[in-house]
């Protein structure tokens, strides 16, 4: 009996195997309710520059840049779609490429109103181009057509060019007319200005929020107060006699403590410095006591005026600064630079302070009338009046650059002083607020300008 089932149900497996293949060859089609977009790009677009040629004349010059990098961003909350990183300046966006992926295989078409008001649809085809001069209504139909999802597309477009520096002159002010020194610093939106008028410091604050004017304190400070300030920890330290003293961006006066060092450098990330009364550096986290730096090279070799102490971030290590200290000696004709690497407050071996000393470096800093330095993007910039001890530097007339800590300078080619601003003296004063943007003040015609690099002023929309 065995023997005879047998035959008759592999038979029967081998129809049902059959059929079963049959069905597999089938096409279903499966239809969705729901759909969005997933993707969005766009290819290469036409840019075009206005040059001035060697005679003056104005000509336009046209490029294609390949815009596929650009990253967008779809937010199917708010239901947009916009690129966080403006393309350039100078792109035409009236005939885009778009490529358009989308969930569930949904439609995506781009909704667009006719000559006489209606809306028309087109299929979104990365063949065809797109006008994005104003924002675009797209949309993406489920498969089943019965519902869509509609976007707003924007292409943000840079009105500025990134790396172009512009100065404004905000006002102009006599107050400063009769200093012979000025040291200009910036804590939250308070900017100080410290000038010395032959006797003592006079102290003149400003809020660079509404900026109006330079005002007068009424706080009494000792004649060298201007070459002994330092911001640490969002308070401005300044040395008045023996007296340490510090005030916030509100103009709160505080005494930190009786001191004996003899000159205030500046500060670190996480420490201030000095010089001792013997002339070598000293640090302190609170102002009050004050620890000997390891050395390198002779104190004696120490810069002797116009010091400038400044910090930069490691590029590798979060907690590490590179700190250098520029001024002017009395009789070199190149500034003389320290370096040093300030580790965090617990670290156990202080790194030593050591003189950038190369007789054969050809990229060395000339020495400066009222030499004047700050750290922009990631570079030590360098200003000053006219070239001391034997330099034939005329005023104002570079702005010098070190990429390496202060090591090799070179004429910077981004920053420009204001075509306008010509001062009788060497007097003058600069610093740099948390906006990145950078104040300059003349006593000798009281103009008091500000300026930025225009990228440095974008928002960040992520």
């Amino acid at each position: 009996m065995l023997k005879k089932i047998l035959p008759i149900f592999m038979l029967c497996a081998i129809a049902l195997s059959m059929a079963s293949c049959l069905e597999d060859e089938k096409e279903t089609l499966v239809y969705y309710d729901d759909t969005a977009v997933t993707g969005f790009s766009i290819g290469n677009l036409n840019k075009y520059i206005t040059v001035k040629s060697s005679s003056g004349s104005d000509s336009i010059v046209k490029s294609v840049i390949d815009a596929s990098s650009y990253r967008f961003t779809i937010n199917n909350a708010t239901h947009e779609i916009y690129n966080v990183d403006s393309l350039p300046v100078g792109v035409d966006v009236k005939k885009v490429l778009c490529t358009v992926s989308t969930k569930n295989s949904g439609l995506a078409v781009w909704c667009m109103k006719s000559s006489e008001g209606k809306d028309s649809m087109t299929y979104c085809s990365s063949t065809d181009s797109v006008d994005f001069t104003n924002t675009r209504e797209l949309r993406v139909y489920n498969t089943s057509m019965t519902a869509f999802r509609k976007y707003t597309v924007k292409l943000n477009v840079h009105q500025e060019v990134a790396d172009s520096f512009v100065w404004k002159n905000l006002a102009t002010t006599s107050a400063f007319a009769n200093l012979q020194a000025m040291k200009m610093v910036s804590i939250g939106n308070a900017i100080y200005v410290f000038g010395y008028d032959g006797t003592k410091t006079i102290l003149y604050a400003a809020n660079r929020n509404g900026f109006a004017n330079f005002v007068e304190s009424n706080i009494v400070l000792d004649a060298d107060v201007y070459k002994n300030v330092a911001v640490y920890n969002g308070l401005l330290y300044f040395l008045n006699g023996t007296s340490l003293e510090s005030l916030d961006a509100n103009g709160t006066l505080a005494t930190v403590a009786t001191t004996t060092i003899k000159r205030l450098l500046g500060a670190g990330n996480n420490r201030l410095y000095a010089y001792s009364a013997d002339g070598a550096i000293v640090y302190s986290v609170d102002g009050k006591a004050w620890m000997p730096c390891a050395m390198d090279c002779d104190v004696a070799s120490l810069p002797e005026s116009n010091m400038n102490l400044l910090a930069m971030p490691s590029k590798t290590n979060s907690d590490t600064y590179l700190l250098s200290l520029v001024g002017n000696d009395a009789s070199s004709k190149y500034a003389n630079v320290w370096g040093k690497i300030e580790e965090d407050i617990t670290a156990t071996n202080d790194q030593p302070w050591t003189q950038y000393v190369m007789n054969d470096n050809r990229f060395r800093l000339p020495a400066l009338a009222n030499l004047q330095t700050f750290v922009y993007q990631r570079k030590i910039m360098a200003i000053g009046g006219k070239g001391i001890n034997g330099n034939a530097v005329k005023a104002f007339s570079k702005i010098y650059s070190s990429q390496d800590a202060g090591l090799t300078w070179q004429t910077d080619t981004t920053l420009v002083m204001p075509t306008t601003f010509a001062p009788e003296s060497d007097v003058f004063a600069m610093t740099i607020d948390a906006d990145n943007f950078i104040w300059l003040v003349s006593a000798s015609n009281g103009q008091i300008w500000r300026g930025r690099l225009n990228k440095l002023g974008w928002a960040n929309k992520e």
